[in-house]
C-alpha cells in the first residue's frame, strides 16, 4: 500500500480545501499542474466576484415617514393634546335666559311721559321674555322676545290707568273711544263687545344686535357689553322697527344677565290717541326704561 503524499493545499475564500496527492513520481506528467491551474483560476474568479459585490454602490433608501403613535388608554390629557389636534369649540351653542319677575311684581320695565303739569311715571307689574345668546366667544344674539300685558301698567292712579288702557288697547274704528271715555265709574272696561280691549299686549322682538368696533364683545363677569339692538315694537296693533342702545352684564357663572337701556317711542307712530283733560295734554314722546334681570334656564 502506497502512502499519499500531500502535494498542495489551497484555502479559498469559500473555505474549500483542495489536496493533490501521489507517489514519488506523481509530479511527472501534466495531470497535477493542470489541476492546480484550474483551482487557481476558480479561486481568482470567486475573489473577483466577491470584490465586485463588496464594492457595489448601495441604492439610497428613502426615509420612512414618521407616524405619530396613537395615545394609549393610559395617556394623560396633555399627551393626548400633543398627539391629536384639539377639537374646536362650538361657538354656536345657545345659552337661554328668561325674564325674572321679582317680588312685588318688579319686572324692571318702566316709562315716563310728560304732560302739561309735569311728568307721569309708570311701571309694569307683569311681563314675560326670553333671550337666547351664544354661550361662548363673541356675543351674538340668536333670538329675543318680550310681551307686556297693558293691564299690568301702573301709574299710581286707577282712573289714569284705565284711561291708559283705553288709549293703548281699544280699536278706535269700533269703539266709542277717542270720542269719549269708555271706562266706567269703577275704572273697568267691558270684557266683550266693541268697547272691549282688542290689543292686549305690547310686544318686542329683537332681530339683531351690533357691537361697535373696538368695544368689548365678550359677555364676562364685571364687564359691560354695549350694543345697538334693532327690533320690532308692536303697540296698539301697529308694528314699527326701532333701533336703541342696550347694556348687558353677566355674573361670574353667567347664570344671570342684567339688561339696561332706554329708548323713546312716539305715540303718534303707533296711532295712539289720548283724550286731553280740559287744557291738560300729554306729550307725544314716551320714554321707556329697562333694567331687566334674566336667569339662565336649567340645562
Amino acid at each position: 500500500m502506497k502512502l499519499c503524499q500531500i502535494k498542495t493545499v489551497l484555502i479559498c475564500g469559500s473555505g474549500l480545501f483542495f489536496v493533490s496527492c501521489g507517489g514519488p513520481d506523481s509530479s511527472q506528467g501534466s495531470g497535477a499542474p493542470k489541476q492546480e491551474r484550474l483551482v487557481k483560476a476558480e479561486s481568482q474568479k470567486k475573489a473577483e466576484t466577491e470584490r465586485k459585490v463588496n464594492n457595489k454602490p448601495q441604492s439610497p433608501v428613502s426615509p420612512k415617514p414618521q407616524v405619530s403613535p396613537s395615545p394609549s388608554p393610559s395617556a394623560s390629557a396633555s399627551e393626548v393634546l400633543v398627539l391629536r389636534e384639539r377639537t374646536p369649540r362650538d361657538l354656536t351653542r345657545s345659552a337661554d335666559y328668561i325674564l325674572d319677575v321679582q317680588s312685588g311684581g318688579y319686572t324692571g320695565i318702566g316709562f315716563r311721559i310728560k304732560y302739561t303739569l309735569g311728568e307721569h311715571k309708570g311701571t309694569v307689574g307683569e311681563a314675560s321674555g326670553e333671550v337666547s345668546l351664544t354661550s361662548e366667544g363673541p356675543l351674538k344674539l340668536k333670538s329675543a322676545k318680550f310681551s307686556v300685558p297693558i293691564s299690568s301698567i301702573r301709574t299710581g292712579d286707577e282712573t289714569r290707568d284705565c284711561h291708559l288702557v283705553e288709549a293703548l288697547g281699544l280699536n278706535y274704528e269700533k269703539s266709542f273711544y277717542p270720542e269719549r271715555h269708555v271706562c266706567d265709574r269703577q275704572n273697568v272696561l267691558p270684557t266683550s263687545g266693541e268697547n272691549s280691549v282688542a290689543f292686549k299686549n305690547i310686544t318686542l322682538e329683537i332681530s339683531g344686535i351690533r357691537i361697535a368696533e373696538g368695544e368689548n364683545d365678550k359677555l364676562v363677569a364685571g364687564k359691560d357689553v354695549q350694543v345697538q339692538a334693532t327690533g320690532l315694537w308692536t303697540v296698539h296693533g301697529v308694528t314699527k322697527e326701532v333701533t336703541f342702545p342696550l347694556v348687558l352684564r353677566a355674573n361670574e357663572e353667567r347664570t344671570h344677565v342684567q339688561v339696561k337701556g332706554s329708548l323713546q317711542l312716539s305715540l303718534k307712530d303707533f296711532g295712539v290717541k289720548i283724550i286731553p283733560f280740559l287744557l291738560i295734554t300729554v306729550d307725544d314722546a314716551a320714554i321707556v326704561e329697562l333694567d331687566m334681570r334674566f336667569s339662565r334656564k336649567s340645562i
